[in-house]
């Protein structure tokens, strides 16, 4: 019996490290005894024979054995079930005990008990100890004492949960079980922190926002957070105490105090839950340091650990309380700083960061003699390497990492700390901070405002000349472009008000990139260096824009956050023009981007696309963009190409100036040359260098590496350094630049890759250079080590580059997280615009998937965002240079505002008010903008005497007229060299041009009706001309594009193009052609690799009309260039259509309901159901709720993507509800494209249609139908002349009533201004008859307002003349005109005839009448015009489907339909439109948005792509369609309206990833297949030769299977090793017996108890059994068969 039953404890999970010896103990007593050392030991079953229970009781723990039979350790077999497992030891004879220390070999094990027995029977069991719980356990080795000692003989551990841990292995296994009386030896004793297991309670603490100093945070590991109390002038006594898991031994607290303000404490421990408190340690001698470690004289059993101060005061800062950052408590004396300690333990030991008394530093910690600190800020600014700090404005919160550097040049980072530094000033200030993007870093307003005048000069101090001089020029050059006002720069001039005053400043920590501005009477700026000086310019120029030209006086001083703060562009697949580079430069100097990589060499990444790599090679699209000495023939011949493409490329001389005036912008221009992979150029060139083989991805793509192996490695690595050669020159790329050597995604041997990038990093900083490359290395593992020294790293993957690995191995790390901050324009994979908002509110530069690498690190340089032009030749798109620009521009407000600072001004609405505020930056025009007077540019009417004049208002005439001819006002163009100039060379989207053209004859193709220069060659041609097949189309950027229209010969034709976003249109007689491209690969065969292509991005080409080299030969006339995109004015409004379908998707972000195909928006699309799918056909019916005349029905497919897009459709119509269908086109079929499709047909009156889409494309095998819109076409009709023109009578009535007024000889200004204006009429060439009736009355009423003294008879008379006039000119003339306003003139004509007729009635009566007929009939031709109400309406609809609060939306509802009721009123007047406007435009404005918090669908995205990066790793059935359900992830984080769409789209993905299961591991199975078949069998029996075999078969079988388990694999091992075990010799089958079951291979030890039954093989293969797998099944029968066959033959016998 036991002697007392024992309270059970909760487990303590502590790491510890056992030997297979006992040490020396602590103290000089006797040490502890491990009663259980090597004695009997069972269990219930063995998974082997040297998996033992006599292992678990050795001594021994030896987890590092690489040998795996060697690992002293007890297991089991593995149990589908769970069933429980035990391992019982013997003592010998009854022991007192209280300790036990547990060794596993996984944390698998989720519940356990500690039993006793006095007789080891059965049911005899009593339990001591239960673990709490049912998670794993949380450490592999744990120590557990109980409250009270026990005595018994038998000791069993009892496991009862466990599951299959990290490699789904359910089985158990302990490496020592050891019993102790009390003590435990130092030996096993943990050296960790035990506080940090247990829970925290304390007397109190002082409130925060999240509870931020509760007791918890003293014992949570971080240095940088603490348990505050509140404040208590009487000293109020203070506790925290700390609960463990389990009672610990315990010898060494350590404290870490926030202050030095700690005057007397005591420390004092239970060994239960008890209040039994026992005084380990008290002092009170006030501390003299913040980091305190107390030492016990002898170690103490702890469960619960109270820390006591009952002594403290207000410190420095007059605030008496108490603050610990961390309590900690120790069994080993924890790692104390000294001079044999590493860098990395002393910069983990480091204390949080003080500032002095004075606020003018940190007090730096003590290190060894042999090692050096340093503190690195994020603002270092502020707080300087040497802990200096430079007071901020106001206070600011800075965030820093102690370097700790030993004297043998290795260096470690410590975690990161937060720091509050007070300010200068106790807020910003009067005037508010000026918003500038990014934002100021530090500012404080005085008041007033600065206004520079005409007079305003740039003035340089003396001292400032060097550093100044370039932003001066900048600031005079911009400042004049923004105002129209040079300012002059002055040298070592004195400043006057007004002026901009620049001074040189080494003494503020401005560093590089900083700037102090002062705003005063004039501008100070004070800067350490030129950058700084630049950055000031930016910032002026921001505010000036914002502020109507002024600025608000303050002070500020700005600095960034990052040092990198960058965007990377690929101009190698698709060219970018020297002019784009330089767009990008000033718009990224604007807002202070200092980082511009320019990727000049890459490949189509799609090399499968070809047949073969060589195909690939020599077809598929590369690019090389600088030119180049490489050419073909050279090398000795071994040179098969020139280098340097042909179609577009950069000279030497220009890239050099484009470095050099970057670089006086601020901005760093960094080359990069991609190699070994991505090096399509570099093998076209040496097709000798071509990797031979890809050890990993398509085989096609070794067509685009060079090929490391040994035998071609040194000619590989020799051609790229002379590469290098070429261009690391003092002329080219200078010893000041970073150049970017490539290194990314290589399909060779890995370790060859390694070989390559540190040859090549070696040769590159070997030249002086510092070197930048991709993050490749974790997926690229092998021997050869790669220089991490001052190598910057992109880290554009987690899986390729581990962020924490790359880090502790010295690279310098850029942020480039491709699931973050890559583009691939409209490529349907990665973004094709950034996720801005996502971005502002959430993204950090210095976070990169789950690792943060502290900011103010030299480690962490800052980001770079990407965009990718990887849809080129097979997979070309035809995003244009200006779409790509587009995309940089929408997301670089974003970025710089969260690498300069905090980016925490401002809302993301906010900011982007603010950057479209701004605008572009000045002398900047990427979008090709020009002005426009009364909506035109330019017009050419050719007209005699001013042919080449501009009869707009704008002044652009034409110029070098050659070899045209102008005669009867018309251009004639005479072929070849034919031409006049405009003023304005390109034009942005958005615009139109119009002419008329006429062919004599019919043209040749590549005749040029209108042009501009471009960089490139004739395969970059910009241009409108006539394509090769005759029709009208245009050139750009190495596409062709068709409108499908032939100009006609001998007629007169007006042309209209009308370019509309990535949409251009040609429209001629009310007919509008859609653009749409082709791609030819002209660099190689010139064969057509894309059509179709819908992206038709143009940028007019105006410089010419004609051309210098293949002019047309036509006359051109009556040229227009216009504001705005053409309108189709034939589209209805479907905004008043009732649409419904019979197969839709439910709303998925912006697709689903037929609505959105009439919404407007194309971004928006309806979708046939996939939730669940519904097969084709989906109708669509429209009633448009009113009759038209109709001729087109127009379709534009979803622009985004290709699932839906129809093929094949029927369209009906009918007049009246009741009639029946009747079609106008029946199995039509459209082009599987993106472009606008019409239907056309005889013009028909219709109220309803319907539209059956009955074929679709899909990427599913599965048809669907979408659509971004739907429009119904009315018949065309020519504009009809504004206003019906005036008669005769009115005319001369007016006329009359201009005589008679003048005859009053009245000076009345209101008489005369009537008298002016209807003189003005009557002198028009043809008045209307609104302008005539209009200006009649108006004259009438100035006149009866001089007939005060006038008698009532004639006032009669006068009445009388008015009401015969409108009833013979007005009245007579009112078809068209408003019913309502009609009828009130009549009726106010009515009334005044009766007091006309009335004899009592009185001159004011009178006048009234007359009053009030003039206003009748001036309302009756008011103009009232809704036009703008009707487009308010418009988009306001659009608003409703957003994502915003119902409060708001049901306001913008009501508004929407009081406005309808204005907008459907004939009567309705300009007041009351003019109401609805501002109505409905207030409600607009009044919406507010749900925010929407994408950070856990875009952690599964990255987690995702990494797992589809590595597919191949995976059960192929567990990843099925994980392709498509990121993809549609993907789209709902860039699309998303909602958050129940984010939530869904983040679990399905979290699901998918979660049911990913990784191939099994067939490495062991393989070996011994391998040895079984390398036996010779023919000695051995034929029956166990058989099982053997039939075993073996299994196996191969088994292997083959993909899909495979791993306990199917384990299962067919131990089968197959069973049967070779069971292997008989020849002449002793007639003896065969079977083995007594406890000495089977695999089988448990025998029991030393009579009553307990031990496991024998068939019970291995009946847990196996238990698999549902058809392998299991057989292994099972195969490992049972072999005992059933002896035994059968036995019988035989």
């Amino acid at each position: 019996m036991l002697k007392k039953t024992m309270k059970l404890l909760l487990a303590g999970g502590m790491a510890l490290s056992m030997l297979p010896v006992q040490a020396q103990p602590l103290f000089a007593v006797e040490a502890p005894v491990n009663l259980a050392l090597n004695k009997v030991a069972t269990s219930s079953e063995n998974e082997t024979d040297y998996y033992t229970a006599a292992k678990a009781v050795d001594g021994i723990v030896n987890r590092d054995v690489s040998d795996k039979k060697q690992q002293s350790r007890w297991a089991t077999n593995t149990h589908s079930d769970g069933k429980a497992m035990w391992l019982k030891v013997d003592l010998g004879e009854a022991q007192t005990f209280q300790s036990f220390v547990l060794a596993w070999e996984r944390t698998n094990i989720t519940g356990y008990e500690i039993q006793v027995s006095d007789s080891g029977a059965d049911d005899s069991w009593e339990t001591v100890y239960t673990k709490a719980g049912d998670e794993g356990i949380s450490g592999i080795n744990e120590n557990i004492h109980l409250e009270e000692a026990v005595t018994a003989r038998y000791v069993r551990l009892y496991i009862d949960g466990y599951n299959g841990g990290d490699n789904n292995w359910r089985s158990v296994s302990v490496y020592d079980f050891q019993i102790y009386e009390n003590e435990i030896p130092s030996t096993v004793l943990p050296d960790e922190n035990y506080s940090l297991e247990g829970t925290a309670t304390a007397s109190d603490y002082e409130p925060t926002t999240g509870d931020t100093q509760r007791a918890e945070m003293a014992i949570d590991g971080n240095k940088l957070t603490r348990w505050a109390t509140n404040s208590s002038s009487a000293i109020a006594e203070r506790t925290l105490t700390v609960t463990l898991p389990a009672s610990q031994w315990v010898q060494y607290f350590r404290i870490i105090w926030e202050r030095l303000n700690i005057e007397s404490y005591h420390i004092d421990v239970a060994a239960d839950d008890s209040d039994n408190f026992t005084t380990v340690y008290s002092t009170d001698t006030p501390i003299t340091k913040t980091n305190e470690l107390i030492t016990l004289e002898k170690g103490v059993w702890a469960k619960q650990i109270r820390l006591v101060v009952d002594g403290y005061n207000g410190g420095d800062i007059n605030w008496p309380n108490v603050s610990v950052a961390e309590f900690e408590s120790y069994a080993m004396e924890p790692a104390q700083i000294s001079e044999g300690a590493s860098a990395e333990e002393v910069a983990s030991m480091l204390d949080a960061p003080v500032i002095n008394e004075d606020g003018t530093a940190l007090t730096m910690p003590e290190v060894p003699e042999n090692f050096t600190v340093e503190f690195l800020a994020d603002y270092e600014q502020v707080i300087d390497r040497d802990g200096n700090i430079y007071k901020p404005l106001t206070g600011k919160t800075i965030k820093g990492v102690y370097k700790v550097t030993k004297a043998d040049g290795t260096h470690a980072e410590s975690d990161e700390f937060t720091l509050e530094v007070s300010g200068q000033y106790a807020d910003e200030g009067e005037n508010a901070k000026p918003i500038v993007i990014p934002e100021l870093a530090e500012w404080h307003g005085t008041s007033g405002t600065f206004v520079p005048t005409e007079a305003s000069r740039i003035v340089i101090d003396a001292n400032a000349s060097d550093i100044a001089t370039a932003a001066a020029e900048a600031l005079q050059a911009d400042y004049a472009d923004e105002s129209g006002m040079t300012m002059e720069i002055v040298k070592d001039g004195t400043p006057q008000a007004g002026d901009f005053y620049f001074v040189a400043d080494a003494e503020s920590m401005l560093d590089e990139e900083g700037y102090l501005m002062e705003i005063g009477d004039y501008v100070t700026v004070k800067a350490e260096q030129a950058t700084g000086a630049y950055w000031s310019t930016r910032s002026i120029l921001q505010i000036l824009k914002q502020n109507d030209g002024t600025m608000p006086k303050g002070i500020t001083r700005d600095y960034p956050k990052f040092e990198v703060r960058g965007f990377m562009l690929d101009v190698a697949r698709k060219p970018a023009s020297m002019e784009t580079l330089q767009f990008v430069v000033k718009e990224m100097a604007y807002y202070k981007m200092n980082d511009f990589a320019v990727h000049l060499n890459d490949n189509l990444i799609f090399y499968e696309d070809y047949e073969n790599a060589e195909e690939a090679r020599d077809l598929a699209y590369t690019g090389f963009r600088l030119e180049s000495d490489i050419k073909e023939g050279g090398n000795g011949g071994l040179n098969k190409a020139d280098l340097t493409n042909k179609d577009m490329y950069y000279t030497k001389a220009e890239f050099r100036d484009f470095i050099l005036d970057s670089r006086a912008m601020g901005v760093n221009i960094v080359p990069e040359f991609d190699t070994p992979g991505h090096s399509g150029a570099f093998t076209k060139v040496r097709p000798d260098l071509m990797l031979d083989h890809v050890v990993t991805g398509n085989a096609n793509r070794a067509g685009e590496q060079f090929n490391l192996a040994l035998e071609k490695y040194d000619e590989s690595l020799a051609f790229v350094e002379a590469l290098w050669d070429e261009y690391l020159t003092d002329d080219m790329f200078d010893e000041s630049m970073t150049v970017h050597i490539g290194t990314d995604e290589y399909y060779g041997d890995k370790n060859r890759f390694r070989v390559f990038s540190n040859d090549l990093i070696n040769y590159v900083q070997g030249k002086g250079r510092t070197v930048r490359m991709w993050g490749s290395l974790s997926q690229m593992p092998g021997e050869a080590e790669v220089a991490s020294e001052g190598v910057q790293l992109n880290v554009w993957s987690t899986g390729w580059a581990n962020p924490t690995d790359m880090y502790n191995a010295g690279y310098e790390l850029i942020n480039t997280v491709d699931g973050m901050l890559y583009m691939v324009p409209a490529a349907g994979y990665y973004f094709d615009y950034l996720n801005t908002q996502n971005l502002y509110n959430n993204w950090k530069p210095n976070t990169m998937g789950s690792t943060t690498i502290p900011a103010g690190s030299d480690q962490m340089l800052g980001s770079t965002f990407a965009i990718w032009n990887d849809s080129i030749d097979t997979r070309a798109n035809g995003i244009s240079e200006l779409d790509v620009y587009d995309r940089f521009a929408d997301a670089i407000p974003t970025l710089a505002s969260k690498n300069w600072g905090e980016a925490d001004d401002l809302t993301y609405a906010e900011m982007e008010a603010a950057a479209d505020a701004l605008g572009e930056a000045p002398n900047n025009n990427p979008y090709h903008e020009e002005t426009a007077e009364d909506g035109e540019y330019m017009e050419y009417e050719f007209s005699a005497g001013s042919e080449l004049e501009d009869s707009s208002a704008n002044d652009r005439d034409l110029s070098n007229e050659t070899n045209v001819t102008i005669e009867n006002g018309e251009l004639q163009l005479n072929g070849g060299e034919s031409y006049v100039e405009t003023p304005i060379t390109k034009l942005g989207t958005g615009n139109t041009l119009e002419f008329d053209i006429t062919l004599d004859e019919e043209p040749e193709a590549g005749s040029i009706l209108f042009e501009a220069d471009t960089e490139g060659n004739e395969d970059y041609a910009h241009s409108i001309r006539i394509m090769d097949d005759g029709r009208l189309g245009f050139t750009r950027e190495l596409y062709d594009y068709y409108f499908d229209y032939t100009i006609p010969v001998g007629e007169t034709t007006h042309i209209i193009i009308s370019t509309d976003g990535t949409k251009t249109t040609l429209i001629v007689d009310g007919e509008t052609y859609a653009a749409v491209g082709t791609y030819r690969n002209r660099q190689t065969d010139g064969e057509v690799r894309v059509d179709d292509i819908t992206i038709a991005t143009f940028v007019l080409p105006l410089q010419r009309i004609g051309s210098k080299t293949n002019a047309i030969d036509a006359t051109i006339d009556n040229v227009v260039v216009s504001e705005g995109a053409y309108e189709d004015p034939t589209i209805l409004d479907s905004s008043t259509f009732t649409v419904t379908s019979d197969n839709e998707n439910p709303p998925a972000g912006s697709e689903g309901p037929v609505e959105l195909a009439f919404d407007g928006d194309t971004s928006t699309f309806w979708h046939s159901n996939y939730t669940p799918y519904q097969e084709l056909p989906a109708t669509v019916e429209i009633d448009m709720n009113a009759v038209y005349n109709i001729d087109k029905f127009s379709y534009l497919p979803r622009q985004s993507g290709t699932n839906g897009i129809i093929t094949e459709y029927s369209l009906y119509y009918k007049l009246n509800a009741d009639d029946e269908w009747t079609a106008l086109v029946e199995n039509g079929t459209w082009a599987g494209n993106s472009s606008l499709k019409t239907a056309r047909f005889d013009a028909v009156e219709a109220r309803y249609l319907r539209f059956v889409a009955t074929e679709g494309m899909s990427d599913s095998g599965r048809m669907f139908a979408s659509a971004a819109e739907f429009y119904v076409h009315k018949v065309y009709e020519e504009p009809s002349e504004p206003g019906n023109p005036a008669s005769d009578v009115a005319l001369q009535a007016l006329s009359n009533m201009v005589e008679k007024a003048n005859a009053l000889g009245s000076d009345d200004a209101a008489l005369q201004a009537a008298i002016k204006a209807a003189q003005a009429i009557l002198d028009k060439e043809a008045p209307t008859a609104t302008e005539v009736v209009t200006a009649l009355l108006n004259l009438s009423e100035a006149m009866q307002a001089l007939n005060t003294d006038e008698s009532v008879d004639a006032l009669r008379e006068d009445v009388q003349a008015t009401i015969d006039f409108i009833n013979e000119n007005i009245l007579t003339n009112v078809d068209n005109v408003r019913p309502g306003k009609v009828d009130a003139l009549e009726a106010a004509v009515e009334a005044a005839q009766k007091l006309v007729d009335d004899p009592d009635t009185t001159a004011d009566e009178l006048k009234a009448a007359n009053k009030a007929m003039t206003k009748a009939a001036q309302e009756l031709w008011e103009i009232v015009t809704k036009g703008e109400l009707e487009a308010l309406i418009e988009a306001a609809n659009g608003y409703l489907d957003g994502d915003y609060t119902a409060e708001s939306l049901e306001a913008l509802q009501t508004a929407i339909e009081a406005a309808q009721t204005v907008a459907i009123n004939d009567d309705a007047t300009t007041s009351e439109v003019t109401d609805a406007i501002t109505s409905l435009a207030n409600a607009i404005a009044s919406l507010e948005e749900i925010t929407l918090d994408t950070s856990a669908l875009a952690h599964e995205i990255e987690l995702a792509t990494e797992m589809a990066a590595n597919i191949d790793d995976y059960v192929p059935s567990t990843v099925e369609g994980l392709a498509d359900k990121l993809a549609d992830a993907q789209n709902v984080l860039t699309n998303a309206t909602s958050q129940e769409e984010i939530d869904a789209a983040t679990e399905t993905l979290r699901e998918a990833r979660l049911n990913a299961r990784t191939k099994a591991d067939v490495s062991a199975l393989e070996e011994l297949a391998a040895y079984v078949n390398s036996l010779d069998l023919s000695g051995y029996s034929q029956l166990s030769v058989q099982r053997l075999q039939a075993a073996l078969s299994a196996a191969n079988t088994l292997m083959d299977d993909e899909e495979a388990s791993q306990e199917a694999i384990n299962l067919a091992e131990y089968t197959l090793q069973k049967a070779l075990d069971e292997l008989t010799q020849e002449e002793a089958e007639e003896n065969i017996v079977p083995k007594p079951v406890g000495t089977q291979s695999g089988s448990a030890v025998q029991s030393t108890d009579a009553d307990e039954q031990e496991t024998t093989a068939a019970d291995v293969t009946t847990s196996a059994s238990a698999s549902t797998s058809s392998y299991a099944l057989i292994f099972t029968l195969l490992a049972a068969g072999g005992i059933l066959l002896i035994t059968h033959k036995k019988r035989q016998r």
